[in-house]
């Protein structure tokens, strides 16, 4: 897991890059993984494993950073700060919940394991009480909910994504080519095209990323 006293002061970078498989204990483990089939599984049918595996590991990266310096800061406040921990699915879950409340927000669904339906609106607020609930404060959540906002709002309509090309390379590649034959491995070709259905894409490509403006579809005129 990420601490911010060994990954600073001891110089343990890798901490950052994998505190996503470590987890506290069965319940954490539990919620977490049932927060991630629930919520971020649908986004790796639309936008393809290859594309959904670099996500994780760049969004990721982007919030044990965030994290980092949140506990470097408030350790001038505390010093506990600096022995807080990072770990778990939780964060990359609220990502993906939020993106799927803010482009269905009238759609109903059942929250995690429990026999009621909500409008997916109210998901991220739920989500984020329930991770608190477990385990609180969790600052590399409030990271998380900081990438969010800026990812949603400010940059809402333009993303990076890989080009369709690298990721077929990815594909016939090490070590995807060993899962590209399994049912529950997306290939670039299986892309769920409803996921631009509202708009109307632009891309220029920069080697292996594309820029995606998207803009809004215009009625023809008679």
């Amino acid at each position: 897991m990420n601490i911010p006293k060994k990954t600073i002061f001891q110089y343990e970078i890798w901490r950052i890059l994998i505190p996503q498989f470590f987890h506290g204990n069965l319940l954490n483990l539990s919620v977490s993984l049932l927060g991630f089939m629930c919520f971020a599984i649908q986004t790796e049918k639309k936008v393809g494993s290859v594309q959904f595996f670099f996500d994780l590991f760049i969004k990721n990266l982007i919030i044990q950073i965030i994290f980092l310096s949140f506990c470097f800061g408030f350790s001038y406040l505390d010093e506990e700060m600096l022995i807080a921990n990072s770990f778990g699915f939780w964060n990359l879950s609220f990502i993906y919940q939020m993106r799927r409340a803010l482009n269905d927000e009238e759609e109903t669904k059942k929250f995690l394991c429990f026999s009621f339906n909500l409008p997916q609106k109210y998901f991220p607020a739920l989500f984020f009480l329930t991770m608190n609930f477990i385990r609180f404060p969790r600052l590399d959540l409030v990271g998380a909910t900081i990438f969010s906002f800026i990812e949603n709002q400010f940059c809402d309509g333009f993303s990076f994504r890989l080009t369709t090309a690298f990721q077929k390379k990815c594909e016939n590649s090490f070590p995807f080519k060993y899962f590209s034959n399994r049912l529950d491995f997306f290939i670039a070709e299986q892309i769920d095209e409803s996921f631009d259905s509202k708009k109307q894409s632009s891309s220029v490509e920069f080697g292996i990323i594309s820029t995606i403006e998207t803009k809004p579809k215009q009625e023809k005129s008679n």
